[in-house]
């Protein structure tokens, strides 16, 4: 056991500070340290002999309650462990090698951050592999991936697609739905159930080309549908690039335009603007015509600028109102 709860080993298990602590009770693993367990698996590793300890000492259900009460994120985190009925385990363990934080994934699944932390940190401690593909696939899943997934095996397809997909493909695959919108009137309901279906339909497909086995039954069925999908995509690439061709153009139009709301650059976040020779106008009454602006712009002057700079509102007289006269 010694050598696969090594902190230093590229293939240690998942639950290695877990079985640290079990092992040291046991006398098969010596005492933790900084030096050799890292600090983070030093304390992990010291609460874990405190909890076991405390839990093996208990003889009654006060007991074990008392041991709750003192260690909760640890005990919900074993329980969480022990339970291999509630997939709820398989989601936690896809939304870590999705990089979610505990926080996130708390709130995903209805556990305090405290027991996802525990929870990785003492059976399904990853995080700091993450970078390492290799590491993943081989030992966090396994040779089943190698060997063909089945639709069955949904735990580890939601670890595959939460780790090089991302936690909004996991929350589609756990849910069954694509990007769900809220039907909020009777209207929409058509439309509604049409998204579903088109959604359902093409996260199928995608499981079903991610699981079926390649053997002498399957070979040709599969090169000739990947032919007539190539097919499909050639005569489809051209309209696709022109479309993005007139996308780029219309984004590289609207950034070289000099939008101006109210002196703030609505392309930067609404931030206060540089206005040039505009800005001496901004503070008096006098709203410029487009052609006075552009003719600013360029560096000419306006005629009778002076007395244009120098109108400003009449101040408001509090109490009273200005009767404006009109001509009958």
């Amino acid at each position: 056991m010694a050598d696969i709860c090594d902190r230093n080993n590229p293939k240690r298990v998942v639950d290695w500070r877990w079985r640290r602590a079990a092992g040291f009770l046991g006398t098969t693993e010596r005492a933790p340290t900084r030096r050799i367990d890292g600090p983070e698996g030093h304390k992990w590793i010291r609460h874990a002999i405190l909890f076991l300890q405390a839990q093996n000492a208990a003889t009654n259900t006060d007991e074990l309650a008392t041991v709750k009460h003192k260690h909760p994120a640890i005990y919900w985190a074993q329980n969480l462990r022990d339970d291999n009925v509630n997939p709820v385990k398989w989601e936690i363990e896809a939304r870590i090698l999705a990089r979610q934080d505990n926080y996130g994934i708390g709130f995903a699944v209805g556990y305090a951050p405290e027991i996802i932390e525990a929870y990785e940190s003492l059976f399904f401690n990853v995080r700091d592999s993450l970078r390492h593909p290799g590491y993943v696939m081989h030992t966090v899943m396994g040779p089943a991936v190698q060997r063909g997934l089945t639709t069955r095996e949904y735990d580890l397809l939601w670890k595959l697609y939460g780790y090089f997909y991302g936690p909004h493909m996991l929350t589609g695959l756990v849910s069954k739905c694509v990007n769900p919108a809220w039907c909020t009137t009777p209207d929409n309901a058509n439309t509604t159930w049409q998204d579903d279906a088109i959604g359902t339909l093409k996260m199928q497909a995608a499981l079903a080309v991610k699981t079926v086995r390649v053997d002498h039954h399957t070979q040709l069925p599969l090169m000739d549908i990947f032919t007539k999908f190539t097919e499909v995509e050639r005569n489809t690439d051209t309209a696709g690039k022109a479309h993005e061709t007139i996308l780029e153009s219309i984004g590289a139009m609207m950034d070289a335009m000099p939008l101006n709301i109210g002196g703030r650059d609505p392309r930067a976040g609404h931030t206060q603007m540089d206005t040039g020779q505009l800005s001496k106008y901004d503070d008096s009454a006098v709203e410029l015509t487009y052609e006075q602006s552009l003719r600013i712009t360029t560096g000419r002057s306006l005629p009778g600028e002076a007395e244009l700079l120098a109108t400003s509102f009449p101040e408001a007289i509090e109490g009273e109102f200005t009767k404006l006269e009109t001509t009958p």
